[in-house]
């Protein structure tokens, strides 16, 4: 777009050429006042030809076009440098979340792994009478509230994750020419790449 917008700001010289013929019986042709004024209306074989030079002394409108072609230009280089840059920011980001949540999972995986040793120990004290039921029940409660923590833990891993390929561009495994081999597999969803 801009080459062009610059040749418009090149002189121009054009040159047409028209071939005919017309028939000397055609009645058209008997018309005298006008046939010497149009050379194309003669009769038998004839030319026309036309000669055009444009030089753009000021061509303000078509500097006008180079200028707006050139903004646009740097205007797309700078949208694409954004782009890349909040890119890179973005999987900076998701990349923390994910590490921050992986950690966040291993402790709860812990706690939740406690709470159920420390729920089995209740039941067998309840069982040799050194415990009360109110204990196991507890004990019980903190083990759901665990657990309840530990897969809401592992949602976020997940949206984490799918995240993470969606901005590293590898959410969709194949050859993206090929529709059929293109799709998102389990194995996508789970792993880190």
């Amino acid at each position: 777009m801009r080459v062009g917008a610059r040749k418009n700001l090149k002189p121009k010289l054009d040159f047409d050429i028209k071939v005919g013929y017309a028939d000397v019986s055609d009645p058209r042709q008997f018309d005298r006042v006008s046939s010497g004024l149009d050379p194309q209306r003669m009769g038998g074989l004839n030319t026309f030809g036309v000669l055009s030079f444009e030089w753009p002394f000021r061509n303000n409108a078509a500097r006008g076009q180079v200028l707006q072609r050139e903004a646009a230009l740097v205007q797309n280089q700078l949208k694409t440098r954004e782009v890349a840059r909040q890119i890179a920011t973005n999987v900076r980001t998701v990349g923390g979340e994910l590490d921050r949540v992986v950690g966040e999972l291993k402790s709860l995986r812990e706690a939740s792994n406690s709470f159920r040793e420390a729920v089995q120990n209740e039941r067998e004290k309840l069982g040799i009478g050194t415990s009360t039921i109110i204990d196991v029940m507890v004990t019980g409660d903190r083990l759901v509230t665990a657990r309840l923590n530990e897969i809401t833990v592992q949602a976020r891993y997940a949206i984490a994750l799918v995240r993470y390929r969606f901005e590293t561009g590898q959410l969709i495994s194949g050859n993206p020419k090929d529709k059929q081999a293109s799709f998102v597999g389990l194995d996508t969803l789970t792993t880190v790449p």
